[in-house]
C-alpha cells in the first residue's frame, strides 16, 4: 500500500436520475471527474466537490496513486 497525502485525494459525485454515489479519487483533480466517470459509465454526470476527507478516512480505502473507490451513496429526497 502507498501511503496517499490527502490534498491528493479528491471528492467526486457521481449522478444518474435521483441517485448519487460518492467517490474518493487519487488522481491528479483535472483527471478525477473523468476517472470515476470511467468506472460508473457515461450515462453519469460526475463533478469534483470542494469536499475533504479526514487522513483516518483516506487510509481505512487503501488508495494507491491513479485509483478511485466508491466511499458512499445517497438517494434523492423527494
Amino acid at each position: 500500500m502507498t501511503n496517499i497525502e490527502t490534498h491528493l485525494v479528491y471528492v467526486v459525485a457521481g449522478t444518474r436520475g435521483d441517485k448519487t454515489q460518492y467517490w474518493a479519487a487519487a488522481v491528479a483533480r483535472r483527471r478525477a471527474a473523468q476517472e470515476v466517470r470511467n468506472v460508473l459509465g457515461p450515462e453519469w454526470k460526475t463533478t469534483v466537490l470542494d469536499w475533504r476527507l479526514p487522513p483516518e478516512r483516506i487510509a481505512k480505502l487503501n488508495l494507491t496513486r491513479n485509483s478511485v473507490r466508491m466511499i458512499g451513496f445517497a438517494e434523492a429526497i423527494r
